[in-house]
């Protein structure tokens, strides 16, 4: 897991920078990261491919049949992904809307895994893909964010398994603030995310892409288009966005026409 203290000061970030695991990051009183035009930070877990189901599945069920099921032990969480365009929802202009879901390994006898929950939907075995998520587990604590208006996304987490951003501050940024992709059991506590970028139609000041289990408790995010946007992108397991919870929080928009929230 890596640990990491910004002591007070502005530290310069102009390239991509991209760390594959846990990560623990607070950042003190003072202290800044500016990025450039070309500078991210991403965050990411990985995935592994465990084939097809052995067995279709219907919806309510809580158990699956894998193939091979000799890596996954309990508390695993697992995603089961229709490569499929428009297998969630058939519309011409988004057909990266794919079908599929994350779950939660209970307990595992053979190349049974039975879930805690019950499975969203039907799945034919022949249709789906089944994938490990080794999650990362991420901590940011009151980050401080100063992007230019055409960095795209300065900061994403993605395929993250246990997320908490508290305080999370930022200006600029092209298209978010902040960006989640394809997280589970993520909590963001306080946001004041910004984004006050010029118009482009993809303005948002929290982007949450293809996440399941999230909440946000307060803050103040705002943006030139949508405070905080749930969506889709095109990539492996990007299953659509559910049990999504916003409370207690003000968002806001400096658009005429266009809400500050978009599911």
């Amino acid at each position: 897991e890596g640990n990491l203290t910004f002591t007070d000061g502005v530290y310069y970030i102009d390239s991509a920078v991209e760390y594959v695991g846990s990560a623990n990051i607070s950042w003190s009183a003072n202290a800044f990261l500016k990025f450039g035009s070309g500078g991210s930070l991403k965050i990411s877990g990985q995935l592994q491919s465990l084939g097809k189901l052995s067995a279709n599945t219907n919806k309510n069920q809580k158990t699956i049949s894998l193939i091979n099921a000799d890596s996954v032990k309990p508390d695993d969480l697992l995603c089961i992904f229709n490569p499929t365009n428009n297998s969630f929802a058939s519309m011409s202009d988004r057909p990266y809307y794919k079908a599929g879901e994350m779950i939660r390994a209970a307990t595992v006898s053979g190349n049974t895994v039975t879930t805690y929950g019950k499975l969203i939907d039907d799945y034919l075995a022949t249709d789906v893909d089944v994938y490990k998520i080794y999650g990362s587990r991420v901590s940011l604590k009151n980050p401080k964010i100063i992007a230019e208006q055409d960095t795209p996304y300065p900061v994403t987490i993605s395929l993250a398994d246990g997320v908490l951003v508290e305080r999370y501050h930022n200006i600029g940024g092209k298209y978010a603030g902040i960006k989640f992709d394809r997280c589970y059991n993520t909590e963001m506590v306080a946001p004041s995310a910004r984004n006050n970028s010029a118009n482009n139609n993809l303005n948002y000041g929290v982007l949450i892409l293809n996440c399941q289990s999230f909440s946000v408790d307060g803050g103040d995010p705002a943006a030139a288009r949508h405070a905080i946007a749930m969506g889709g992108s095109n990539e492996t397991c990007c299953v659509p966005t559910r049990f999504v919870r916003i409370s207690n929080a003000t968002l806001a928009t400096s658009n005429n026409t266009i809400g500050a929230a978009d599911a």
